[in-house]
């Protein structure tokens, strides 16, 4: 089993390409949000661009064979396993110079790290702030 950090710049590019190439895995009953039927953590979104992570199993190899059809395509980019594009799980690795630095910055190009404020009940900001985690996410 291995699991894939997939960045897309253009998601208008990469459904039409999906109903040309792979229809049985777009679902576009809401038209304004299509979803891609692999086993995947929830898209992350910024502007046209995605992040997703995706698990290739063995025993589905029709997967990880369209995932390569998609990246031949140049609508999607396989960035590599969370391991390999992330390096050693540390404080803020796009200081470390650990993990592929162009991986990273796409990666980081959609996944804002950006500490945020934590609001009170109100909506009020309570003066502390929350950093998002590091990863998009993790199957269990």
């Amino acid at each position: 089993m291995e699991d894939l950090l997939i960045y897309c710049p253009d998601t208008a590019a990469l459904v039409a390409e999906l109903q040309a190439q792979w229809p049985h895995r777009l679902d576009v009953e809401d038209p304004d949000n299509p979803r891609f039927l692999i086993e995947k953590t929830p898209t992350r979104r910024k502007g046209a661009k995605t992040l997703a992570l995706v698990r290739c199993r063995p025993d589905q190899p029709e997967v990880k064979a369209g995932l390569e059809d998609l990246a031949a395509s140049g609508v999607i980019e396989v960035l590599g396993t969370p391991d390999f594009v992330l390096g050693p799980l540390v404080d803020d690795v796009r200081d470390t110079g650990a993990g592929d630095a162009n991986a990273q910055a796409r990666y980081f190009s959609v996944h804002d790290m950006t500490p945020r404020p934590v609001l009170d009940e109100d909506g009020q900001p309570t003066g502390e702030s929350i950093t998002p985690p590091l990863e998009i996410g993790r199957f269990a």
